[in-house]
C-alpha cells in the first residue's frame, strides 16, 4: 500500500499507530471530491483493520490548514488526538477549516459537537446550494486538553 507509519511525539508511549498515507486520502476524497497530489491524511482502523474515518489535509499555509473530514464509523479517541496533534502542534496552525455543504446536517451536528464554528456562508457555492466554511481554532479544540505532553 506504500504507507508510512508515524509515531506522533506523545503517542509512543501509548502505543498507538498513526498511520498517514496517500491511499487514506484517496479513500477521504472518494466521497468528497477528488483527491489532490501531495494531500496527507491520518486514518482510523476497527479491530478488523479496516478504515473506518480520515482526515485528508490540503493547503496548509502555517495559521490554517483546511480539511475533509470521512467518518464511516464512530473513531476512537486517539483519532481526534492524533488530528489536534497533527493541526496544532505538529504544523502549528492557528485553526483547521473545511467546506461543509449547507445540507448536510450531520457533518455540521458533528463539527459543532467538536468545537468547530460558522466562520462564513458561500451562497450556490456547493452541489446542492451553499457551502459552509467551518473553523475550529486552537483554543476550542477540546482535544488538544486530552493530550498530555
Amino acid at each position: 500500500m506504500g504507507q508510512y507509519r508515524l509515531y506522533l511525539h506523545f503517542w509512543q508511549w501509548l502505543g498507538i499507530m498513526v498511520i498517514i498515507d496517500k491511499s487514506i486520502a484517496i479513500w477521504v476524497m472518494e466521497h468528497i471530491g477528488s483527491y489532490n497530489k501531495g494531500m496527507t491524511a491520518i486514518g482510523d482502523f476497527n479491530s478488523k483493520g479496516e478504515l473506518i474515518a480520515g482526515i485528508a489535509y490540503e493547503n496548509y499555509n502555517k495559521n490554517c490548514i483546511w480539511g475533509h473530514q470521512r467518518i464511516d464509523s464512530p473513531p476512537s479517541k486517539e483519532f481526534w488526538m492524533a488530528n489536534a496533534d497533527y493541526i496544532f502542534n505538529q504544523c502549528g496552525c492557528k485553526k483547521f477549516s473545511a467546506t461543509v455543504e449547507a445540507d448536510n446536517t450531520k457533518a455540521i451536528d458533528l463539527n459543532l459537537h467538536i468545537g468547530f464554528e460558522i466562520e462564513a456562508t458561500l451562497h450556490d457555492s456547493g452541489k446542492n446550494g451553499d457551502l459552509l466554511i467551518m473553523t475550529l481554532w486552537r483554543d476550542k479544540c477540546r482535544f488538544l486538553k486530552w493530550i498530555k505532553k
